[in-house]
């Protein structure tokens, strides 16, 4: 497994907004990872992904109106989470389940997103009751736009864990990496109430 870690204590900023977003800058295996606070405001890449039934979804182009879009590894072990990198994936699918109505109540939809492949997502929504989409980006296509922070594992390249809010197809919010995944879903929400969203 490699992968480089970055600073923690940092803080992302939209020019003009009074909130200040705890983030921290992070680093992808090989490659210097951009600073969250270097997303915000940054229009989100037109993204071709696969939904669990195997069936192509482009995103933000087919997905209107706020959109919270979590990152997880979907590995055996991370950076992240070490050895418990899966139960880490099934508590952070958890935390967005346990609050699924704060987040309706804001018109807002939530979509995990992985480089695993669908076959695995669906396996892992029928086991665990996911009760919101899961995306599969197997080329970690939305890391290399962006410069997200990934890992490598035996040969393939995985996210770290990560949250972005996208308003407009704008990132609004930019969130990593993520050290407690049971605590994901509130951060997002505490962000959102600081930006006024």
């Amino acid at each position: 497994m490699e992968a480089r870690g970055g600073s923690r204590g940092r803080y992302a900023r939209r020019p003009g907004s009074p909130a200040i977003l705890p983030a921290v800058i992070a680093s992808r295996s090989h490659v210097r990872a951009a600073p969250a606070r270097v997303l915000v405001g940054k229009r989100f890449p037109s993204l071709r992904v696969l939904d669990y039934g195997g069936e192509q979804v482009v995103f933000p182009r087919e997905v209107s109106g706020e959109v919270i879009v979590y990152l997880y590894p979907g590995a055996d072990c991370s950076p992240d989470g070490g050895r418990s990198s899966a139960n880490g994936d099934v508590l952070q699918h958890a935390s967005f389940d346990r609050h699924r109505l704060d987040f309706e109540a804001r018109g807002v939809r939530v979509a995990g997103l992985s480089s695993e492949l669908p076959k695995a997502q669906f396996d892992r929504i029928r086991e665990h009751r996911v009760c919101h989409v899961l995306w599969s980006d197997p080329e970690c296509a939305l890391a290399h736009a962006l410069d997200l922070p990934t890992f490598t594992q035996a040969g393939k390249e995985y996210y770290r864990r990560g949250t972005l809010i996208v308003s407009g197809g704008r990132i609004e919010i930019a969130i990593y990496p993520l050290w407690r995944p049971e605590q994901s879903a509130v951060q997002a929400l505490w962000s959102m109430k600081a930006r006024g969203m």
